[in-house]
């Protein structure tokens, strides 16, 4: 574990999170930038699901397109998943997120989308979070993350809580913030909630990874083709459960998990 690294799981441990600057270029953020903006017109003319007009939510971003997978496997959040968790870590929810206002008639006000109340998104067993997490994000901001576009709000130290919030309480919080190309870490554990929405764009890119045993929240084993999943690199396979799909019947074989050699 290189010091980089263990600075950074300390900082989660202490605070929930982790901001880390410069892991991607102007010219990446642009182009992913322009991308997702693309991305969500296509989906809204196929009447897909893309949340609401001020809150726009593309899960599963790569579908269409593998150049965002880029995201999914960097080999930062790879050495920090791998501390945090363990070597056999998935993707469990790939989400790009946009808290602006965009005008287009495709929206109803009775839209809904996820991330605007209160919450954490780890796992209660008779009402006391499991310990210790075994789900964190990495958030990449393609645009600046501010108090002015939308920056997730958090609650200090709430990642040490047992309970989960009110969703629609009034709590004394503050901003999840940092510039264009950063990855924010943060503890699934900590209080947060998507912030208020604005006239700017904001695209960002919320990856939540889990221990391999977590079901995703897709099939990503159906999204793409046999024959293309067949040519992803292993670590890919990995990150989308396609080495921890449980046996069919009793008479396949009955190891769920395929170990990917580092």
């Amino acid at each position: 574990m290189n010091s980089k690294v263990i600075a950074i799981k300390k900082d989660i441990e202490k605070k929930g999170f982790s901001v880390i600057e410069n892991q991607f270029s102007k010219k990446v953020c642009k182009f992913f930038v322009n991308f997702f903006d693309e991305l969500l017109l296509k989906r809204i003319k196929k009447k897909e699901y893309v949340g609401t007009f001020d809150n726009q939510v593309l899960y599963n971003y790569f579908s269409e397109n593998k150049k965002p997978l880029i995201f999914v496997y960097h080999n930062l959040i790879d050495k920090v998943m791998k501390t945090m968790i363990d070597n056999d870590y998935v993707l469990t929810s790939p989400a790009a997120r946009n808290r602006r206002f965009f005008k287009n008639k495709y929206f109803k006000k009775s839209n809904s989308s996820s991330g605007t109340g209160w919450h954490t998104d780890s796992r209660y067993v008779q009402g006391k979070r499991i310990k210790p997490s075994f789900s964190y994000f990495s958030i990449i901001t393609l645009e600046d993350f501010t108090r002015n576009s939308g920056a997730t709000h958090y609650v200090p130290n709430s990642h040490k809580y047992d309970k989960k919030p009110e969703r629609n309480k009034n709590y004394n919080f503050k901003y999840l913030e940092a510039p264009a190309g950063s990855i924010i870490f943060l503890d699934t554990a900590l209080w947060h909630k998507a912030g208020k929405p604005s006239d700017k764009s904001r695209w960002s890119i919320f990856n939540m990874y889990s221990s391999w045993f977590i079901k995703p929240y897709w099939q990503f084993n159906n999204i793409f083709s046999n024959k293309l999943n067949e040519k992803f690199d292993p670590k890919i396979q990995q990150l989308l459960h396609l080495h921890s799909q449980p046996p069919k019947n009793q008479n396949q074989k009955r190891a769920t998990l395929k170990r990917v050699p580092e």
